[in-house]
């Protein structure tokens, strides 16, 4: 039987795998989370154990983390072809989540609001996002929408609300969160696209396949 340390994998994914031990009993692997974590972002984050200020820490901190959702991708996207332990992919990934959680996602994308005006707070599109606690779904939209144009990001984000990701946003929720998207591009591709029903239902099983813990074998 494959070792667990025997699977090459990227950044934190690969400290969780030396770290896996099997418990016969019960059947699963077991990772001590907290301790590698702990350990991991020093490492990477303080080396040399400098005195750094608050600036400096939070500006390391997001480079590293940057990184490491770069590494967890390539993880996510070629474990299949070390291993199809489904079972120690899952306790890997739930270390990795709670590592990657400690860093707020809104302060990768989303741009700095002005106070709004009026009553209550304007909507944006992270308030749309239905079971996404994670922010895996809204990621895997970044990947696909950014910078690819409103037809794309129309046929994207329909698909998307079609499956239950989010409730329908507006032109504008679209064009503050995602890149090189306007909100009348997006607004005028419902009237210019294309796609049709089967269309949308392809690219809706392309978003639940990327959102799977594994791909199919």
């Amino acid at each position: 039987m494959m070792k667990a340390s025997d699977i090459y994998t990227f950044g934190l994914a690969a400290e969780l795998v030396k770290a896996a031990q099997w418990n016969e009993e019960f059947q699963e692997w077991e990772i001590n989370h907290s301790q590698i974590i702990k350990s991991y972002k020093v490492r990477h984050t303080n080396p040399n154990g400098i005195n750094l200020s608050p600036e400096q820490e939070a500006r390391r901190w997001k480079i590293h983390v940057e990184r490491e959702r770069e590494l967890w991708a390539r993880t996510k996207d070629c474990w299949y072809l070390w291993s199809d332990d489904k079972l120690l992919f899952q306790a890997v990934e739930a270390g990795v989540v709670q590592y990657l959680q400690q860093y707020p996602v809104e302060e990768e994308h989303q741009p700095v609001e002005t106070k709004p005006r009026g009553k209550g707070r304007k909507t944006c599109f992270r308030d749309k996002m239905l079971d996404d606690g994670d922010g895996r779904k809204l990621q895997i939209l970044h990947k696909l929408i950014d910078g690819k144009g409103g037809n794309n990001a129309r046929k994207i984000i329909d698909a998307a609300v079609s499956i239950g990701w989010l409730t329908k946003p507006s032109g504008s929720n679209v064009a503050n969160e995602f890149e090189g998207i306007s909100k009348s591009t997006f607004n005028n591709a419902a009237g210019t696209y294309k796609f049709d029903d089967c269309d949308i239902e392809n690219t809706a099983k392309t978003l639940e396949k990327l959102l799977s813990p594994l791909p199919e074998a």
